[in-house]
């Protein structure tokens, strides 16, 4: 069964190794030394957050730290708020928490990390659904030490790892080997549980793999039976408590350890492949780079075109070489079916419309119903896949070890890439022509240039999509609001007038005497209640003897005519009693009258809907009215301001990708062309794929009638599209309209340039 617990997943497209420590605390540790820093006030923490991110990155030279406090997150939102204002793309915080369960000797401690960007609120949510609240998370003392989660090891993983609160997390064993450290803390049989725990793919050591005992190491390599043989990703991390300076002998400063970790995104879910891909993605301080990459092993096709016999009784076989394979043959020999068969097993679409037709008409003619291929794949930990495919079905993946099927769809074998690359002679000749292949072809040799140019342009991108949201919902907001004040005056002048009629005191007035009207209601009820009773509750007695014992019964009958006469006296008295109260009701009655009139009136006056709920929601509107009205200038001046960051982030984008990258892709291009000594030259054109540009204006400008005839004009211009938005933003503001970039750069009529003018931003 231990290949089960292998990883499926391998090396992505694009990644490459980062420095990362994913365990570091914060001033809000008691045992943080915060060096000649103060944090009394908000400044002064943000000033300590700062160093805090400078010392991590430029320092210790990290590229990714997890922030991992004890039970809270009261110090990660500065140290995120800093890493964005100093290191935007280059220093990547994930946020996190150190937990404790109640497990073990004493406890176990686990990392929680959640992917980039979550709120430090969303964290503390969650710190407080599993039982630790925010004034209950510490025990007191001078140096308050954390609280235990109720919850056992299993549990606590599930809870980090769920995808159903939201926050996907990934749990890490924190200083597996020493105190609160799972191997440390549990034995026997709960550790095998809470080791085979399969949300657990992590785990702290303190040095590298060899250097860990016997035991451990068996463990951690997936050499022990009583662990199912399982495996398991292990890091180097600093528990920093410090930035150069510690309090306590043997403590570490932050980013003191660190492990490389190959990555391409950054995220929970990029770590968790990582994790289960160690051998390929995890590197601790001092071990070398292992040469492991996923590769195709095999390739079997029964039936059809390529099999081995004419009656397709012996399928084509070919075990493929790890590096390179050349097929050679003659025309119709069968390199392309054996390419499309490759394509088609692992059901990657061809790159155009032209090609897929052709891989269509060959995969027909080649591949009939009923015949079978089958690759087999290895990613880089030696974990091998089936993949299977019959003509006209869909493609089945199983786990050669064990023959059991996977739920995963062949082109998704590795993360973030598809397993295989597959060009055809047409695709090749395609490719060739495309100047977007071609220059991917320069950016290759300059990788290690672009990296630190290309991380700034997604960080840019990244700004940019959060600032077209921002404006999104600017505009919204401002819409919604203009919307609502729409019944701003009509509002003020039915409160006007009801004022001037004193209409809240007469609702007051009115409110009041219903409710005494329902109470006096309540009060008729009780004493009709009570007269009902009176009247029901003495029967008509029988005189049981009236002949055996006369006196007796002479006796009976006396007492009868007793209750009888009591009786009716209470009758008497009750009825006197209650119209004790007849002069204070009948006043009432006449106030309630009066009352009543002059309500009457008002609903005539004001209309039939009126009552003093809405006299006092209509208020509360007219007042949330007036300060919506006050807020819109502010609406308005922050739109302007996010508006104009967009312009200086579009200004940034051109720099990079127009100056910056294209100088590099310039000076590489003269480079290969002096290599290969002339006889082939490279030449670069800024904007010169003025095809491309055309396509695109003319997909915008459908439907807004722009002839052909224009979109050629402004190509022909040879101004960026930067350039022809500014135009159409100068148009719509022109005082004279016969001065503006579009009619002098651009040389349109008058009536295409109010056409492009009248075109939605967005």
């Amino acid at each position: 069964m231990r290949d089960l617990l292998e990883t499926i997943l391998s090396l992505p497209n694009g990644a490459r190794f980062y420095r990362v420590d994913l365990h570091n605390h914060t001033p809000a540790d008691p045992h943080f030394h915060c060096l000649d820093f103060n944090t009394n006030n908000e400044e002064e923490c943000r000033a300590l957050a700062r160093e805090y991110v400078r010392f991590a990155h430029e320092t210790q030279r990290l590229d990714i730290i997890g922030i991992t406090d004890h039970n809270e997150t009261g110090w990660l939102g500065y140290i995120q708020e800093a890493a964005e204002a100093l290191y935007p793309g280059k220093l990547i915080v994930l946020p996190g928490v150190e937990l404790g369960a109640n497990e073990g000797k004493r406890q176990v401690h686990l990392l929680a990390l959640f992917n980039p960007g979550t709120r430090p609120s969303d964290i503390d949510h969650f710190i407080s659904s599993l039982g630790l609240l925010p004034h209950g998370r510490f025990h007191p003392g001078a140096k308050p030490s954390p609280r235990l989660t109720p919850l056992s090891l299993r549990d606590l993983t599930q809870r980090i790892a769920t995808t159903e609160d939201g926050l996907p997390g990934l749990p890490i064993a924190a200083h597996a080997t020493r105190k609160n450290g799972l191997l440390h803390e549990l034995e026997g049989e709960g550790r095998v549980i809470a080791y085979e725990d399969p949300h657990l793919v992590a785990l702290e050591i303190p040095a590298r793999r060899q250097d860990l005992s016997n035991f451990v190491q068996r463990l951690v390599n997936g050499e022990e039976a009583h662990y199912s043989y399982k495996s398991i990703a292990c890091l180097n991390s600093s528990d920093g408590r410090g930035l150069g300076q510690v309090h306590e002998k043997g403590r570490l400063s932050v980013g003191e350890k660190a492990t490389r970790i190959k990555l391409s995104t950054f995220s929970i879910d990029a770590l968790r492949h990582a994790f289960i891909d160690y051998d390929s993605r995890i590197r601790l301080e001092g071990e070398k780079a292992a040469t492991a990459a996923p590769r195709l092993l095999g390739l079997i096709i029964q039936d059809g075109f390529l099999a081995g016999d004419p009656d397709g009784a012996t399928p084509l076989q070919i075990h493929f070489n790890p590096n390179l394979n050349t097929i050679i043959g003659g025309r119709g020999a069968g390199k392309s079916s054996l390419l499309e068969a490759l394509r088609f097993v692992f059901d990657l679409p061809a790159r155009s419309d032209d090609t897929q037709t052709q891989t269509s008409q060959v995969v027909a003619a080649t591949l009939p119903p009923g015949a079978k291929v089958t690759a087999f794949y290895e990613l880089a930990d030696g974990t091998r896949y089936a993949v299977s495919r019959r003509a006209g079905q869909a493609p089945r993946v199983a786990d050669v070890e064990t023959g059991e099927l996977v739920a995963v769809e062949p082109r998704h074998l590795l993360p973030g890439r598809v397993p295989l690359e597959v060009y055809g002679q047409k695709e090749v000749y395609e490719i060739a022509i495309n100047p977007t292949f071609q220059l991917n072809l320069i950016d290759s040799y300059i990788a290690d240039e672009l990296r630190e140019v290309a991380q700034e342009e997604t960080a840019v991108l990244r700004a940019l999509d959060s600032n077209a949201h921002t404006i999104l919902r600017l505009e919204d907001e401002l819409a919604e609001a203009e919307q609502a004040l729409l019944a701003l005056p009509a509002l003020k002048l039915e409160l006007e007038r009801l004022e001037r009629d004193t209409a809240g005191q007469q609702l007051a007035e009115k409110k009041r005497f219903e409710q005494e009207r329902h109470a006096l209601e309540a009060l008729h009820t009780a004493v009709d209640e009570r007269l009902n009773w009176l009247n029901t509750a003495v029967p008509d007695f029988a005189n049981p003897s009236p002949h055996a014992f006369p006196q007796q019964s002479a006796l009976l009958t006396q007492l009868d005519t007793h209750i009888q006469r009591v009786w009716q006296q209470l009758h008497t008295d009750f009825r006197a009693i209650w119209a004790q109260g007849t002069a204070e009701r009948d006043a009432w009655q006449a106030r309630y009258d009066a009352n009543e009139t002059a309500y009457q009136h008002l609903l005539d006056k004001h209309g039939q809907a009126l009552s003093i709920e809405r006299y006092f929601d209509q208020q509360q509107k007219y007042q949330q009215l007036q300060q919506l009205a006050e807020s819109q200038q502010q609406r308005r001046t922050q739109l302007a301001q996010v508006r104009q960051a967009r312009q200086t982030l579009l200004a940034r984008l051109r720099t990079l990708r127009q100056e910056t990258i294209f100088a590099l892709r310039q000076q590489k291009a003269a480079a290969l062309t002096q290599a290969l000594q002339g006889n082939v030259r490279l030449t670069l054109t800024a904007e010169g794929h003025t095809a491309v540009y055309a396509d695109y204006l003319r997909q915008l400008f459908k439907g807004h009638r722009i002839t052909q005839k224009v979109i050629d004009t402004i190509v022909e211009a040879h101004t960026s599209p930067m350039a022809l938005v500014q135009a159409i933003h100068a148009e719509r503001t022109a005082v004279l309209p016969d001065a503006t970039p579009l009619e002098t750069h651009y040389g349109l009529t008058p009536a295409y340039r109010e056409r492009l003018a009248d075109l939605p931003d967005s």
